[in-house]
């Protein structure tokens, strides 16, 4: 019962120069409902369109090749700023073969371009802003452009007080030159956590950063 417990409990270790972080549980994350939309602390994430799956599939001689791609968009809303439109599309690309032990898979995200690709707008005359994973050796990362500059987008794959780590992200940090500027939680429930230092229209646009990270597990073709 204990490792239950401890399962149920279990936080993303944060980067050591984010120490004292304002923390905001999500709703509408874990478990996820069609069209419920996701909320953490002032800020809302409304779907406007998901769920839409394209899926692929083809062999290369005893090779099966399956290829996914989701698509959703969202509106984040937050008091007194403006409202942030987001458009995604996710992207799994998998090579594998079954046998009788079970086979085996291998991603081929780096060959396929990025496993996530969001746009992001502050108005309709705002020509956009791109938010980048690529498929990398251990865990997706990249970039995400901001009106402040380019931030890094680093998976974290370490839980809160342990020395285990996960084969898959256990959250993802948004840093800038300065540091770490926002953590996104992706254990159980999920947690954003931002820079206390942040002014309000930057906690708004890294809001639409976290909902897009939340929104997007992945596609998984097949």
């Amino acid at each position: 019962m204990a490792n239950r417990a401890d399962a149920r409990e279990a936080r993303v270790q944060l980067p050591e120069d984010f120490a004292e972080p304002e923390i905001h549980a999500v709703e509408g994350y874990s478990p996820r409902r069609f069209q419920q939309p996701l909320v953490f602390g002032p800020y809302s994430a409304r779907i406007q369109a998901g769920g839409d799956t394209a899926v692929s599939g083809g062999s290369l001689g005893r090779l099966d090749l399956a290829e996914g791609e989701r698509a959703h968009a969202f509106l984040l809303t937050t008091r007194d700023q403006p409202v942030i439109d987001v458009e995604c599309i996710g992207r799994a690309s998998l090579l594998g073969q079954e046998d009788e032990d079970g086979g085996w898979e291998l991603d081929l995200g780096a060959l396929a371009g990025p496993v996530l690709d969001c746009g992001l707008r502050l108005s309709q005359d705002d020509p956009g802003r791109r938010l980048v994973l690529e498929a990398r050796a251990r865990a997706p990362s990249g970039w995400v452009d901001s009106p402040w500059g380019r931030l890094r987008v680093t998976p974290l794959l370490g839980y809160a007080g342990s020395r285990w780590r996960s084969g898959e992200p256990t959250g993802y940090a948004v840093a800038g030159e300065s540091g770490t500027l926002m953590v996104v939680d992706l254990l159980n429930a999920g947690q954003v956590l931002f820079d206390p230092t942040l002014d309000a229209r930057s906690k708004a646009w890294l809001a639409a950063v976290a909902a897009a990270l939340l929104l997007s597990p992945g596609v998984e073709p097949g």
